[in-house]
């Protein structure tokens, strides 16, 4: 993934589960190498044991609920200091 990210103003949080067939590591990795190469501020979060659909509840077979609470948690952090500034 090449991805232009120089005319961004934006500050970028991301959460990923570790076990995602459709977001591989590399495309995370990727990803946060562009950005940061645009010298955007950056915050990725990649959570053991989750697999794709790791928040939604009625995914039964993906659901964490321990990462569900920690990502809403730092996503309302992001958005507190996002907004503060």
């Amino acid at each position: 993934m090449s991805s232009d990210f120089s005319a961004s103003k934006a500050a970028y949080l991301g959460h990923f589960a570790e076990n995602d067939v459709y977001e591989t590591q590399a495309n995370v990795d990727s990803l946060e190498a562009s950005l940061r190469r645009a010298g955007r501020p950056v915050t990725f979060y990649r959570y053991p044991g989750a697999s794709h659909w790791f928040f939604e509840p009625d995914r039964a077979e993906a659901y964490n609920p321990a990462a569900t609470s920690l990502a809403w948690e730092r996503t309302l952090a992001f958005l507190r200091r996002d907004s503060s500034e």
